[in-house]
């Protein structure tokens, strides 16, 4: 309420020390004080488009969710179908496609994973990550190409996709750690295809260290020869459990409780609400000018509220 209030009097300052000035200086041949200022009232009138607006988001965002659920639920399908189908139709991974379920055989590259963070352990297994960091360390997602089996493609042309083999802690790093977690030779994985991130502008991801930031699908792409496909390993999946079992095995996602950010309703309120306690402050602006006269100057700015 406190930062709503300072909000409302630094956009209405200025008006509402005008305000009170013209209202307590009678005119001569005319009425001794005026009404707040139309201008004024663009600004409940503004806050309330916003709230509406942001209650549409939350009906947009609530059917996406419903949706994300329902391809959670289906069964995986063959990627061989998505390459010879629907990729060959499109120009890249859009919401539509995002969050479906397939099964990809083929090999990990060895010695190119790409580390994306920091990012907390809730992050990775989708559980509530307002706990502190003690229950929720800060790490990063490993990314690792994953070369498509030529026997799943239609044509000459092979694939490398970019997957998201889960959350790894900070120290993990290492060549040692690198080892343990490596996987050779051919393997069948179930998992989540996804969109990236908006690469981030400060701070910038730094390929030649290794260092990502955010989910720069194409940059990634680009660096390690893939397409830019991204796709999540996930944890539960009957195929990928041997390979998540395996020690120093990153931290796949959860892929039945996949979260979506969803602040359309806190945004709402917020943008209600200004416009209610602006409306509030205005009325009561034009009632005391009218009423005190000069004696509003002195009493009007305690009595907003």
């Amino acid at each position: 309420m406190n930062l709503i209030k300072k909000r409302l009097f630094a956009f209405l300052g200025h008006n509402t020390k005008r305000h009170f000035t013209s209202a307590a200086t009678p005119r001569l041949g005319g009425p001794e004080t005026q009404s707040s200022s139309p201008l004024l009232w663009l600004f409940p009138v503004v806050t309330f488009g916003l709230g509406v607006w942001q209650v549409q988001r939350l009906q947009w965002k609530l059917t996406l969710i419903d949706q994300v659920r329902e391809k959670l639920k289906a069964p995986a399908e063959p990627f061989s179908d998505f390459l010879n189908g629907t990729m060959a139709n499109i120009a890249g991974i859009d919401d539509d496609l995002q969050f479906r379920k397939f099964k990809v055989k083929g090999e990990f590259v060895e010695g190119a994973d790409l580390y994306v963070g920091p990012r907390t352990r809730g992050a990775a297994a989708d559980t509530d990550t307002a706990r502190g960091l003690a229950h929720n360390p800060v790490g990063y997602f490993v990314y690792s190409p994953f070369d498509v089996e030529q026997s799943q493609v239609t044509g000459p042309k092979p694939y490398r996709v970019l997957v998201n083999r889960g959350w790894i802690p900070r120290d993990s790093k290492t060549l040692e750690s690198q080892s343990k977690r490596k996987i050779s030779g051919p393997v069948e994985i179930e998992v989540v295809l996804r969109t990236g991130e908006n690469p981030s502008s400060f701070p910038t991801n730094d390929p030649k260290s290794n260092q990502w930031y955010s989910i720069d699908v194409d940059g990634m792409a680009e660096w390690t020869k893939s397409d830019a496909i991204v796709m999540d390993m996930i944890s539960n999946s009957a195929i990928n459990a041997p390979l998540l079992e395996r020690e120093g095995a990153p931290l796949a996602r959860n892929g039945t409780n996949i979260q979506l950010k969803n602040d359309h309703l806190v945004y709402a309120i917020t943008w209600f609400g200004m416009c209610g306690i602006s409306a509030l402050m205005i009325r009561n602006m034009g009632r005391k000018s009218v009423g005190s006269g000069l004696g509003a100057v002195g009493k009007g700015r305690k009595n907003f509220f």
